[in-house]
């Protein structure tokens, strides 16, 4: 099967000022004949004429820690619950699953295994880190310390489960680097205490979106489709909030498109509200990459201090029954 996908490097101790600046290396790799094609070598190019200062220590994380005296207080005979709690130094930031063209989300790579046939990450509710001087240079992640609830399914009903694995997450400060860790899962009593970990894990889990409400909810996501110009998507809420309360929108995709720039209300009609979210400029070509209509897109919308997510289809254009 022929397939492309893209490559980016982060470059150590590059000055990032006052936002994430760093080179990225980004290439097209064609997996039918293993060619790689250099597609183009992205630089960010700070805008703030401010000086810049340069990272005291390069190390911005402080710990990284795998919780499995949670998981033994909340398994099922299916699937086992932990989390991964990283603990950032203060000033620095790590990346949302999609976090824009210019973050890197934490990958986990497993080494050895024991009755394990898919691990899932469940990721909380990201921040957004707005570069107000070019919006698409904006980043989605999380600062100081983020706690990843981990859903292990189990091959076998009712066994344990270990692993380990080799992980590596961007972080970013006024320098921009790529941390990589070694992390053992253990279910067997004696091994890998947490001191706290349920409880900590439960606050993780109170932390996800809830599921988009099918009808009469509050918040609730209506529709999603592509705008005129192709240059952006609408999605369509049904919320009662205030004017002075925060609300932001993120979207995750599995084709190459981001979406890191603010979403911006367009339209309110009562309580239901139409915000578009621009696409990111494709800085390998210079243009947009076109509305991926037909593909699904995972919508997370926060509204104050409560936070839902929905699975929906991009459509050519938004249903015109829309109500809440």
């Amino acid at each position: 099967m022929r397939g492309k996908g893209t490559s980016c490097r982060y470059l150590k101790g590059w000055p990032a000022h006052s936002m994430p600046l760093l080179v990225c290396l980004c290439a097209n790799f064609d997996t039918g004949n293993m060619q790689k094609r250099l597609t183009a070598f992205c630089i960010f190019l700070m805008l703030i004429t401010s000086i810049p200062a340069y990272a005291a220590s390069e190390n911005g994380v402080r710990s990284i820690s795998i919780i499995s005296d949670a998981s033994r207080t909340m398994e099922s005979p299916d699937f086992a619950l932990t989390a991964l709690v990283i603990e950032l130094n203060p000033g620095w930031k790590t990346y949302w699953k999609h976090p824009g063209q210019f973050g890197l989300p934490l990958s986990m790579a497993l080494q050895k295994t024991e009755n394990i046939r898919q691990i899932d990450i469940l990721w909380p509710v990201p921040s957004r880190f707005t570069n107000t001087s070019m919006p698409e240079l904006s980043v989605i992640g999380y600062a100081d310390t983020v706690t990843l609830p981990i859903k292990i399914w189990r091959k076998a009903s009712g066994r344990k489960s270990n692993f380990s694995a080799e992980i590596s997450l961007g972080i970013c400060s006024d320098v921009c680097i790529l941390h990589e860790a070694g992390i053992e899962y253990s279910e067997e009593t004696s091994r890998n205490h947490f001191q706290g970990g349920a409880e900590i894990l439960t606050a993780a889990l109170k932390g996800l979106p809830r599921d988009n409400p099918i009808r009469n909810g509050n918040p609730r996501i209506l529709d999603v489709a592509a705008d005129e110009d192709n240059e952006g998507v609408l999605i369509a809420v049904c919320d009662r909030l205030e004017n002075s309360q925060p609300w932001d929108l993120f979207i995750s995709t599995e084709d190459s498109v981001s979406f890191s720039s603010p979403p911006r209300e367009v339209n309110r009609n009562g309580d239901t509200r139409i915000i578009g979210l621009d696409i990111d400029m494709n800085f390998s070509s210079g243009t947009k990459w076109p509305a991926p209509i037909g593909t699904f897109l995972e919508i997370v919308y926060r509204s104050g201090s409560d936070a839902i997510t929905a699975r929906l289809m991009l459509k050519a254009s938004l249903r015109t029954d829309l109500s809440c």
